[in-house]
């Protein structure tokens, strides 16, 4: 029993470091928000402080925040077969302030599922204002979530088990106007302005979504109010500088 104890000890501190190894590096969306505080007790939360004490930020959770209705009808294949450029997010942990141009999201269908069962590879693009470019590679990968709903993916590093994945939720899509709004999962924190997720690594993140790399501040603002009618506080959102970006090929 003592091996299994220390076994286990072994592989969360994996998971941890991996995590924050990644997140460190991640430049985009999607990251992984997965590690929640108490996913591991006793002994083997000592495994855990190093992503424990940068998460535990002092917001309280509130049962007063509406549960969010994902997009209806999404077609899944035709969401992942273009680029994205995200015009504006919520900071997080692994996605500062400071890497607030440039953002990208691809996405493509893996050949076959992966051994833990994902289908989709990720690849996210980040740069900070002096040009210096955070790119997850193929680190990254998602499936869809356990429930009936397809708007509702799991994004993890293609490594790890779907058990510890983080949500990725997309609440509002329109293939004709290429837009999207994706959450980290359901808005659980109540503000003075509607509700949010978290912005450490754990459940955390809001995004909206273009397929113009160019902003059209009308369509910005039109996915703003379609995340403000579901309850999302969008004051949390911070706008992405889209110009002066290397070309996805070039990093």
């Amino acid at each position: 029993m003592k091996m299994d104890m220390n076994w286990n000890k072994v592989l969360v501190a994996l998971v941890a470091t991996c995590n924050l190894a990644s997140a460190n590096a991640f430049g985009g969306l999607g990251a992984f928000p997965f590690l929640r505080t108490g996913l591991v007790t006793g002994g083997d939360a000592e495994a855990l402080q190093p992503i424990d004490k940068m998460d535990r930020i002092v917001e309280l959770e509130s049962d007063d925040c509406p549960k969010v209705q994902t997009q209806k009808d999404f077609d899944l294949d035709e969401f992942i077969s273009k680029p994205w450029y995200i015009q504006a997010q919520a900071p997080t942990t692994y996605l500062p302030v400071s890497e607030n141009y440039c953002v990208s999201a691809h996405y493509s269908k893996l050949a076959k599922k992966s051994f833990w069962g994902y289908e989709i590879q990720v690849h996210n693009i980040a740069q900070e204002a002096n040009g210096k470019v955070h790119d997850s590679g193929s680190t990254l990968c998602a499936a869809e979530d356990t429930s009936p709903d397809p708007a509702k993916l799991e994004v993890a590093p293609c490594f790890l088990p779907k058990a510890v994945a983080g949500p990725y939720w997309v609440i509002a899509y329109d293939s004709t106007k290429g837009y999207a709004l994706i959450s980290g999962g359901q808005p659980t924190i109540k503000t003075a302005h509607g509700c949010k997720s978290g912005s450490g690594v754990n459940d955390s993140g809001l995004w909206i979504f273009t397929t113009a790399q160019e902003r059209d501040e009308a369509v910005v603002q039109e996915v703003k109010s379609l995340a403000a009618a579901q309850g999302f506080d969008v004051t949390i959102l911070n706008d992405v500088d889209q110009t002066k970006c290397k070309s996805s090929l070039d990093v």
